[in-house]
C-alpha cells in the first residue's frame, strides 16, 4: 500500500504538468505478449495490436501519432521496417521499447521514465487488460480499455483500485458488461457507450493462407505427417502448485485410451498452455504436441485452422464459439480450482457450450462427437448469444471507427 501511495503522489503531478497533444495516442498491448511473442507483426491474439495494425493498413489518413509499447529489443528494428512498408498518409506509428522486455528480467528505470513522459504527453490511451487502469490519468485524457477476456474466474483486485478512471471499456455483450461492472465496481455506461466485440476474434473467422502454410509446416516439422483432425487444447492457468505434476497434458494420470483414440483416428492435439504454467513434469503422449511461442503465428491463428477447441475455465471458449466449431470442456480439477481461485458463476454449466468432461472416457466421447462435428446446437447457441452480442466478424473496424470518434478524427 505504501508503494502505491508514493507512486500516486509522484506520477499524478508529473502527468498533470506535462502538456498533452490531442494528436497523440499511447498504446499498451497485453503484457502476456512478452512471453507469447505478440507484436505488431505477429498481432492476431492481442486486441490493441489488432487495432493498431488495422489503423496502419486501412485508416492511414487519420492525423495521429501512435506510440506503441514493444516487448522485444531484438524485434524493434524489424517492427520499424514493417511500419515503414505500410507508411502512407498522415498516420504515424512509433514503436517504443517497454521497460520490461522479453530478453531481460531486469527493469530499466530510465526507459520507464522516458515512456511515462511519452505516455503523459498523449491525450488518448488504449490498453487491453482490465487491470491496467492508469490511476494517474488526468481528466483531460481519455483511456479506452479494449479488455481481453469474458468473466468466468473469480476476479483478483485490490481494494484501492479505482476502475472508473477508465473512460470506456470494451466487452462482448450486455451480459458480460453487467458482470464486469458488478465485479469491478465500474459504471455500466462505460461499457454500454462502446461497441461490443474483441478485435482479435476477427482472426479466427478469416483464413490467412500464409499463416495456414506456416502452421502446417510447423506441424509437419514436429510430427512428420499430416492429420485428419486438429484439436487445439487451451486450458487456463492453474494457481495452485503441482497442478500437472506426473500427469498427462489433460490432467489425468492415465490417458492411454485417449492416446489410442488420437492415433487410431489420425487426430492431433496442439496444447497451448498458459505462458507461466510449468510444463516440465507433464507425461508425454502420442499425437499431442506443445505449442511453441514464436513470431510466425499465435493461438488465434491456430484456432482458425483447428477443427475443435478443448478448454476448461478459460474464456477462450467464448471467443471460439463464434466459429460454430465443436468445443470440448475438460474439467479434471474443479474442486481444487474452486479452492485456489474460484468462479464468478455458481451454476457453471450455464456458461459451458457443451457438457463438461471429467474423465478420460468422457474426454474420448467428446472427441468422437467433435470429430464427427456433432454439437448440442441449442445449448451452444444459447451460450453464444449470451456471451457474444454481435456476430458479424467485423469487430476490428467497429472498434477502430469508435476510437477515431473518441479521438475526434474524421474518417
Amino acid at each position: 500500500m505504501g508503494k502505491f501511495n508514493i507512486n500516486r503522489k509522484i506520477l499524478k503531478p508529473l502527468n498533470f504538468i506535462i502538456p498533452k497533444s490531442r494528436k497523440r495516442v499511447y498504446a499498451l498491448p497485453l503484457t502476456n505478449g512478452m512471453k507469447d511473442c505478440y507484436d505488431l507483426i505477429n498481432y492476431s491474439a492481442d486486441n490493441v495490436l489488432c487495432v493498431v495494425n488495422r489503423l496502419m493498413r486501412n485508416y492511414y489518413d487519420c492525423n495521429l501519432t501512435i506510440y506503441l509499447e514493444c516487448f522485444s529489443q531484438e524485434r524493434i528494428d524489424e517492427i520499424k521496417s514493417h511500419i515503414k512498408n505500410f507508411k502512407k498518409g498522415k498516420l504515424t506509428i512509433k514503436p517504443i521499447l517497454s521497460h520490461r522486455i522479453r530478453e531481460s528480467s531486469k527493469i530499466s528505470i530510465c526507459r520507464l521514465i522516458k515512456n511515462l513522459i511519452i505516455r503523459y504527453s498523449c491525450k488518448y490511451w488504449i490498453s487491453d487488460s482490465l487491470h491496467v487502469h492508469f490511476f494517474e490519468k488526468c481528466r483531460s485524457q481519455k483511456h479506452i480499455n479494449l479488455n481481453y477476456s469474458t468473466p468466468f474466474k473469480k476476479a483478483q483486485r485490490n481494494k484501492s483500485d479505482d476502475f472508473n478512471v477508465v473512460d470506456y471499456y470494451i466487452d462482448t455483450s450486455i451480459f458480460t458488461a453487467e458482470v464486469h461492472s458488478a465485479i469491478f465496481g465500474i459504471d455500466l455506461n462505460k461499457f454500454l457507450d462502446a461497441p461490443f466485440g474483441f478485435p482479435r476474434n476477427d482472426n479466427m473467422l478469416v483464413i490467412d493462407e500464409n499463416k495456414k502454410k506456416q502452421i502446417n509446416e510447423w506441424i509437419f516439422s514436429k510430427t512428420n505427417k499430416t492429420f485428419k483432425k486438429i484439436f487445439v487444447y487451451a486450458p487456463t492457468y492453474r494457481d495452485y502448485k503441482g497442478a500437472l505434476d506426473g500427469k498427462t497434458i489433460f490432467g489425468y494420470s492415465d490417458c492411454s485410451d485417449v492416446e489410442k483414440f488420437l492415433v487410431d483416428n489420425d487426430c492431433l492435439v496442439i496444447a497451448k498452455l498458459h505462458p507461466l504454467q510449468d510444463m516440465k513434469t507433464i507425461l508425454p503422449m502420442q499425437n499431442v504436441i506443445l505449442y511453441e511461442q514464436n513470431y510466425n503465428f499465435t493461438l488465434y491463428d491456430l484456432l482458425a485452422e483447428s477443427d475443435c477447441l478443448i478448454s476448461d475455465y478459460s474464456s477462450v471458449m467464448h471467443d471460439y464459439i463464434l466459429t460454430d466449431k465443436p468445443i470440448i470442456i475438460n474439467l479434471f480439477d474443479p474442486e481444487k480450482y474452486a479452492d485456489s481461485r474460484g468462479f464468478v458463476f455458481s451454476a457453471m454449466d450455464m456458461v459451458f457450450p457443451s457438457k463438461p468432461c471429467s474423465s478420460p472416457q468422457e474426454l474420448i466421447t467428446g472427441m468422437e462427437q467433435a470429430a464427427a462435428n456433432v454439437i448440442d446446437k441449442s445449448r451452444y447457441d444459447l451460450v453464444k448469444n449470451v456471451f457474444q452480442e454481435n456476430q458479424n466478424a467485423n469487430y476490428t473496424d467497429d472498434i477502430c471507427k469508435f476510437l477515431l470518434r473518441v479521438f475526434k478524427v474524421k474518417i
